[in-house]
């Protein structure tokens, strides 16, 4: 995971700025911000205690991979695969450890048009 997140240094270092800054206006209890490499793996979150430890038992933290084939659909997974913007809430989510919850995910591409 270190190697993964020291490949992306540059990127995570804009891209922590940008979370905690948007993280700031959200509710900390009730919101998690994450970041995912473009092959799934989750590096980067932001998100309070209670939230942390409920999405923690769903594998949804740091060095877990969300993509279509290990959790099925899910914001991450569609946008990974499909490389637009999209956001599911309750039932549209595959796991039934997500439902109840909403998911927003957008792509960052970079220069020359890859995620």
């Amino acid at each position: 995971m270190e190697d993964k997140r020291e490949r992306k240094k540059a990127l995570l270092d804009v891209v922590i700025a940008h979370i905690e800054e948007f993280y700031e206006m959200l509710s900390p209890e009730d919101f998690m911000v994450a970041y995912a490499s473009s092959d799934g793996y989750i590096l980067l979150l932001a998100d309070g205690e209670a939230i942390k430890v409920v999405f923690g038992e769903r594998n949804c933290s740091p060095g877990y991979r969300w993509t279509e084939k290990d959790v099925g659909t899910s914001a991450i997974s569609i946008c990974l695969k499909r490389q637009f913007s999209i956001q599911l809430n309750d039932q549209d989510h595959y796991c039934l450890h997500a439902h109840g919850f909403s998911s927003a995910a957008a792509p960052v591409f970079g220069k020359q048009g890859s995620l």
